[in-house]
């Protein structure tokens, strides 16, 4: 392995670190910038990075994540949509919506109401909502 790509690698692993334990996405001021403070290497190399293991740019990086965060919320709190978007480190409800729309293909509100239809199915069989893979099993 050479040396930029253990860099690299350095580099994912300390991004993983700030999203997973940090939820630094929940930030709405969150940039490429002051992620790559946070991570200790330039723009460039964090962009790189980012693209390389995750496939995307950071914005919507971010806002996978920050959507992930909304939707286990709903499923576990039930909390009110009309805030959840600062909850979900989003600066504007518009944002909220249109990144929902985007990556789920439909609204919060639509997202809520099958939710609730696929966890009535399943609590009539007795399944746990994480095996059903309706919510991640360690949430928030």
């Amino acid at each position: 392995m050479s040396i930029i790509e253990l860099r690299t690698e350095e580099i994912y692993k300390k991004i993983l670190l700030l999203f997973d334990e940090k939820k630094v996405y929940l930030d709405p001021a969150l940039s490429l910038i002051g992620l790559s403070e946070m991570v200790g290497t330039n723009t460039t190399y964090l962009s790189n990075t980012i693209n390389q293991y995750f496939g995307c740019n950071l914005r919507t990086l971010i806002n996978k994540c920050r959507i992930d965060y909304a939707k286990q919320l709903l499923a576990i709190d039930r909390h009110c949509i009309k805030e959840l978007y600062k909850k979900s480190g989003f600066a504007s409800r518009s944002a909220f919506y249109a990144a929902f729309q985007r990556i789920e293909g439909s609204s919060p509100l639509e997202y809520l109401i099958q939710f609730k239809k696929k966890e009535s199915n399943i609590n009539k069989k007795g399944e746990p909502l994480y095996e059903a893979g309706l919510i991640q099993r360690q949430i928030i």
